[in-house]
């Protein structure tokens, strides 16, 4: 299996209803917390062809009874070759 990692860059494109997500912010019952990630795939991410991979995570919240993690349903997205043109040339003089 790939680390997602290895192949994609991550950024955190939204993030409402609280500041960070550190593990260090309380959320209150009854707040909304969204955060949203895009995924931008590598050159390498599917140099072979069409590829596909699983994206998913987990959350963790800490409840009075200790840390609670759950697994998030993964999504899978199909990164297509992205074209690299070289180009080697001369001007006469």
């Amino acid at each position: 299996m790939w680390s997602i990692p290895a192949f994609f860059g991550i950024t955190n494109t939204l993030l409402s209803g609280i500041s960070a997500l550190d593990g260090a912010h309380s959320v209150n019952v009854g707040d909304e917390v969204t955060s949203k990630y895009t995924f931008v795939p590598s050159l390498t991410a599917a140099s072979d062809g069409p590829t596909r991979y699983n994206i998913g995570g987990t959350i963790t919240l800490n409840e009075a009874e200790g840390p609670v993690t759950t697994n998030l349903a993964p999504v899978t997205v199909t990164v297509l070759p992205q074209p690299v043109l070289v180009l080697d040339y001369f001007q006469e003089t």
